[in-house]
């Protein structure tokens, strides 16, 4: 999980400040110079570095993994990467 408010500056660790982000988009946000912000209805966007922006979209909720559950570890899939293979 990631912050979306970077926890170094201040963000809370609260799943209103939370995302789940694969290595790729974990490392455009940290290190990339990309802006993600989300809404308190967890509409994301993400800005690139020029300040343009290249995605707004709800963030894909989640049930509990459940060890059962044969689905589980399809929920781990990037939270872009999965939005992008839906459309």
């Amino acid at each position: 999980m990631d912050h979306i408010e970077f926890f170094r500056n201040g963000g809370n660790t609260s799943i209103d400040n939370m995302l789940p982000l694969c290595e790729k988009y974990h490392h455009l946000v940290h290190e990339g110079g990309w802006k993600l912000t989300m809404t308190s209805g967890r509409i994301a966007t993400w800005q690139r570095p020029d300040g343009t922006i290249w995605q707004t979209e709800p963030t894909i909720n989640r049930r509990p993994w459940r060890r059962a559950d044969r689905r589980g570890d399809q929920s781990l899939r990037c939270a872009i990467s999965t939005a992008q293979q839906a459309k």
